[in-house]
């Protein structure tokens, strides 16, 4: 891990935040140029998630650049909104192939304005690829056009990142990326260097995951180029503060990632509904730099070896005498 661990947080997470309950969103809506000037006042942050074309486009984008230099952020990526009504049949799975197309293309436009703003990463979260049903879809014809698609983007935007993002279900009851397998298996047959996943902690938790193992599955091959932070109950995607359920495998998380080297953005997926967002947003910070210094007060030869030797007790040990004597 950087020697400095640099935090960005989603721009969604500024937001209104709707549900199928509270349509019109807990909080009034704010603009693009607003949700940067608040993040630029969160102690500790660096950069922020914006996406394209709805939160950045041409139309904005001198107006954006400026507020980003006001509020001293960086744009840690740009995430194409390949998610929406438009898409609500499936992106780049979507049976008419000039909705395919158009995902593509929307794609693309988004990797122009991570140009744009100097952000070497760009993502892809196909969230309404994949089925609701049995017997409604072809498989082979789903996966087949997520690697077609991801490979046209990825080929146009060769000199970025591209982070594709996996999770289980939400808003499709089955989303054809759902695992960290399938996200390796998608970058192996892509077969573009600059293709990689985004580990998402709360999505990992939904698909029966362990974190750190899907981490290290993604580093070994060179395909772990982007982490989400958060927390949740296991079953949905809650999106709350980091740390605050899961202690442990944010924990080992942390360890591992400092053990791998991870040195991009750890960006704050979340869903501050009832909190106060600069306030929220702060305790993932500090929540994450305690739990981090937790980590590294582990003695890192001893632990390893217990891991090689797959001894529980005697890891487990070691970490209550580490954090608690």
């Amino acid at each position: 891990m950087a020697e400095k661990m640099r935090f960005s947080v989603g721009v969604w997470a500024l937001s209104s935040c709707t549900d199928r309950f509270c349509t019109q969103g807990y909080r009034d809506p704010i603009s693009t140029l607003e949700a940067i000037e608040i993040a630029g006042k969160i102690q500790g942050m660096e950069a922020i998630v914006l996406s394209a074309p709805g939160v950045l486009n041409r139309k904005n984008l001198v107006d954006v650049k400026r507020a980003l230099g006001d509020a001293a952020l960086t744009v840690s990526s740009v995430d194409s909104e390949v998610f929406t009504r438009e898409f609500q049949r499936g992106g780049f799975t979507n049976s008419d192939k000039q909705i395919r197309q158009r995902a593509i293309d929307v794609s693309k436009y988004t990797a122009d304005m991570a140009r744009e703003v100097g952000s070497s990463n760009m993502g892809i979260w196909p969230g309404q690829d994949g089925f609701d049903y049995p017997f409604q879809a072809n498989y082979a014809d789903l996966w087949k056009w997520t690697v077609e698609g991801v490979h046209k983007v990825a080929e146009y935007a060769a000199d970025l990142h591209v982070c594709v993002e996996y999770k289980p279900k939400e808003p499709r009851k089955h989303i054809t990326l759902a695992t960290a397998g399938k996200g390796r298996l998608l970058c192996e047959e892509v077969g573009l260097n600059n293709v990689g996943i985004t580990l998402d902690f709360g999505h990992a938790l939904m698909a029966k995951e362990n974190p750190s193992q899907s981490a290290v599955l993604l580093a070994e091959c060179g395909r772990l180029f982007s982490v989400h932070l958060n927390d949740a109950y296991r079953d949905d995607d809650d999106d709350m503060t980091a740390g605050t359920i899961n202690f442990w495998e944010t924990l080992e998380l942390l360890w591992w990632l400092d053990e791998l080297r991870y040195d991009d953005y750890f960006v704050f997926d979340i869903a501050p509904c009832r909190e106060n967002l600069t306030d929220v947003c702060e305790l993932n910070i500090r929540s994450v730099q305690t739990i981090s210094k937790l980590a590294k007060k582990i003695e890192s030869s001893k632990l390893r070896n217990f891991l090689s030797s797959q001894d529980a007790v005697r890891a487990h040990e070691l970490l209550l005498s580490s954090l608690f004597d």
